[in-house]
Order: structure tokens, then C-alpha cells, then sequence
């Protein structure tokens, strides 16, 4: 059967360490570091769910037991699982344990980000492009501390620049795998996500990137928290789109 756009199936990681993170990921997983009154993992798993997505697989880590209690009250259409390793595989190697039958594509998001992307383009413009892996992309606006001097080949100062804005596109922590790729992945070795698309490249396989202008927070330390609660803050509705339940882990249904 034909997957359409939002009917793949969806990974979240969620078995980081978080030590970046520290001190609120000394007693939670950082999925579940709240942004508010509601963690980044409830943010993320509201957004699936409005967009039509169906089923949610956990990648927990070591983990599962944290995640299954948190969401044993969960109200939602979304089917949830979880999967947990014994050793730690890496951000690619940990789906070498997905559950069969390995799925047509793969839609793999990283639990500790906020975003605004609609998840259906990327996953459709993965399957317009046929490509063995997608990477959503974010340019990130990078400023530099220092004034820039250039110069010509002889020295002759030719320009300043004080403190100038690169812009260098850096992935989202959003992909989408194809089922050949998924299948490629060795049961049991570690491997890292920036290894596993040199490794993919070398083979001749087409990776592709999805630019998009949504936006975008990775939730990698504190100073990334404050600003993704912040952006929340400032526009609630970007980040949270109303579900039918209206209920948040913990509530049950009226």
C-alpha cells in the first residue's frame, strides 16, 4: 500500500543523555523538560497528531520506563511505542531496532526541538525526490565576536567588517529514511547520524536537503530552553495547535 504524506509512521528519539542540559535533566529526559506548562514531548506529539500522523514510536534509550509512566494517562488518536536499548547505538544505529515490518519511509524526529514545520512537506518532498534520506534543513544565523579583516594577496588590507552574520544551514534534527536505508543499518553497532551520511554518500546514495523557513529551536542547553520558551511565549498558537481532547498527560478525558 501506498503511504501518503502524514500516514508513515514517525520515530522520535528521545534516549539522549541531555548533559548539556544540566541540572533539569538530572531527574528527566530532556523530551520531557517543560517549555512552560508542557514539555517539548507533548508539544511534539500535538503537532503530529493535528497534522494527521497515526503512529509514534519512542526511542527511549535506556529510558522506557520514565516515558511509559509520563504518558500512561496520555489522551490522544496516536499509537504509541517504545523501544529501548540494551547498549547505546548512536542517533542512527538505535533503528536498527525499530519493530518489523521495516515501513516503506520513516519519518525520524529528534524529541528535543521546537518547531512550527509542518512534518507532511517534508516527508512528501522525500518521496518527490526518491531519495534514500531526506534532511530537514534550518540557515542559522550565526554572528561572529570579532571584526573581519580582508585582505588581498599581498597583505593590502581591502575591507572591514565588524562582527558580520554568517548564515550556515544546519540540519534540524528532522529526517526522513527510506526503507533500503533503514534495512543497511547493522543490528547491534553504534553509529552516529553524521557517520551514517558520509557512510551513504560514499555509496552513491541520494541524500537530499528540505530548506524551509519555519521555525526552528534546538533545546540543547539552558540558554536554548530560555529562547525556545520565549518564542513560545510570543506566539503560542505557532507551537500549539488546538488538539480535539484538549487534554495534556495527566487529565483524563471530560
Amino acid at each position: 500500500m501506498t503511504e501518503t504524506a502524514c500516514h508513515i509512521p514517525v520515530c522520535i528519539l528521545a534516549g539522549g543523555l541531555g548533559t548539556r542540559l544540566a541540572p533539569y535533566t538530572t531527574v528527566l529526559p530532556k523530551p520531557l523538560v517543560p517549555l512552560g506548562e508542557r514539555p517539548v514531548l507533548d508539544i511534539l506529539l500535538g503537532q503530529l497528531e493535528a497534522q494527521g500522523f497515526e503512529e509514534v514510536t519512542l526511542a527511549c534509550g535506556g529510558m522506557e520506563g520514565v516515558f511509559r509512566a509520563y504518558l500512561s494517562n496520555y489522551s490522544s488518536r496516536l499509537t504509541i511505542r517504545f523501544i529501548s536499548e540494551t547498549t547505546r547505538l548512536g542517533t542512527a544505529g538505535c533503528l536498527s531496532t525499530y519493530p518489523e515490518p521495516t515501513p516503506e519511509n520513516l519519518l525520524v524526529i529528534n524529541g528535543d526541538i521546537l518547531t512550527d514545520l509542518d512534518f507532511t512537506e517534508v516527508v512528501q518532498a522525500h518521496r518527490d525526490n526518491q531519495s534514500q534520506l531526506t534532511v530537514a534543513v534550518h540557515r542559522l544565523k550565526h554572528p561572529l565576536a570579532y571584526g573581519v579583516v580582508d585582505t588581498d594577496e599581498t597583505g593590502r588590507v581591502t575591507g572591514y567588517r565588524e562582527k558580520p552574520i554568517h548564515e550556515v544551514p544546519v540540519s534540524m534534527g528532522i529526517y526522513v529514511y527510506q526503507r533500503r536505508v533503514l534495512q543497511s543499518l547493522p543490528s547491534g553497532e553504534a553509529l552516529d547520524f553524521p557517520d551514517l551520511v558520509l557512510r551513504l554518500l560514499k555509496d552513491g546514495n541520494k541524500v537530499t536537503s528540505f530548506h524551509n523557513k519555519a521555525q526552528w529551536y534546538d533545546i540543547g542547553s539552558p540558554g536554548d530552553l530560555e529562547r525556545a520558551l520565549q518564542a513560545l511565549n510570543e506566539h503560542p498558537a505557532r507551537f500549539l495547535p488546538d488538539r480535539e481532547a484538549g487534554n495534556t498527560p495527566g487529565e483524563t478525558p471530560s
